[in-house]
């Protein structure tokens, strides 16, 4: 959550030193690791325009009501490459066919990736020319079996 406050340039050293020294007595360093919930496991095959519209009706997204995430297990990529200033565009092809990823800042790992990956995505309909396709917003690469795979240093 966020929170606001107006601070003098000169203060914010004993700021920062202090917010630094109280998080530390309060929080784990396990508490300060990012976790990301899956809402369910799915196949490539079961990823389909009518499930991408169902989970549609579940907006609008916010604090209260979280987009739902997807564990997408055993997709094969296809082609990757990196878009922008570091994002991964993947072509997976799965159950029902092809299949497009974008990963925002997930630039780095497109040396690393496997032929099958699984995906912690986000299934969005986009509208192009007038054309809609689904896309999966990649929220996760399942960095971890990378790791295991010795694929990524520690």
């Amino acid at each position: 959550m966020a929170a606001g406050m107006t601070l003098g340039a000169e203060h914010i050293p004993a700021f920062r030193e202090s917010f630094v020294r109280e998080t530390g007595r309060r929080l784990s360093a396990e508490q300060l690791l990012p976790e990301l919930l899956i809402d369910a496991h799915i196949q490539p095959e079961d990823l389909s325009d009518r499930l991408v519209e169902e989970l549609a009706r579940l907006s609008p997204h916010g604090m209260g009501n979280p987009e739902p995430v997807l564990l997408l297990r055993a997709a094969r990529v296809t082609h990757s490459k990196v878009v922008g200033k570091n994002h991964l565009r993947l072509d997976l092809m799965g159950g029902r066919g092809r299949m497009e990823a974008i990963g925002f800042g997930f630039g780095e790992c497109q040396s690393v990736l496997p032929t099958t990956l699984d995906l912690a995505v986000v299934p969005q309909r986009r509208e192009w020319g007038g054309l809609f396709r689904t896309e999966l917003r990649i929220r996760d690469l399942g960095v971890g079996a990378i790791e295991r795979m010795g694929l990524l240093a520690a």
